[in-house]
């Protein structure tokens, strides 16, 4: 709603830990290539995304809503970003193809922002990142600071990968 306060909740368990605008090698359930958000669930209990959206800015927090969705604890959740709209993805299929659900709206190429917002409202993380050369990925490394990644990391730890500043 227009009249609504967003607060910033932080410490959440559910933390943005990779962006990818430009994915080249991490193929949907079509064979497509879209960009995705990298979701982890650090906690010690399964959590259910049901009732959170991921949106690229606060205009209309709940632009894009999850369906039933849980990430195991101490798991990561690729989310597709490609206006292909679908809340509930079935099983993978033991393919190099990656079934997951799909926002309605597509990262931007020139760098942007993105936010997990909670059923109340609650920002529970948020990410800005930069322009990005195709196939890379802006991450979290341990430490807390973000980095650039020629080998994207999707759904792994991302220190399976080099960091650099940029």
């Amino acid at each position: 709603p227009a009249d609504t306060t967003f607060q910033w909740k932080g410490n959440s368990s559910l933390v943005i830990t990779e962006i990818s605008p430009v994915n080249l090698d991490w193929l949907d359930e079509n064979g497509d290539d879209p960009g995705w958000i990298e979701i982890y669930n650090a906690g010690s209990e399964a959590a259910n995304l049901k009732g959170y959206s991921l949106v690229e800015n606060l205009d209309k927090p709940r632009k894009w809503v999850f369906g039933d969705e849980l990430i195991a604890p101490k798991s990561f959740r690729t989310v597709f970003c490609d206006k292909n709209d679908v809340k509930a993805a079935a099983a993978d299929n033991g393919t190099e193809l990656h079934q997951r659900t799909h926002t309605n709206w597509k990262l931007e190429k020139k760098g942007g922002s993105v936010y997990l917002i909670d059923p109340y409202y609650a920002i529970r993380d948020s990410v800005n990142y930069p322009e990005l050369s195709s196939g890379m990925s802006w991450g979290i490394v341990d430490g807390g600071a973000w980095k650039y990644f020629e080998k994207p990391t999707p759904e792994q730890p991302n220190t399976a990968s080099t960091a650099y500043e940029g």
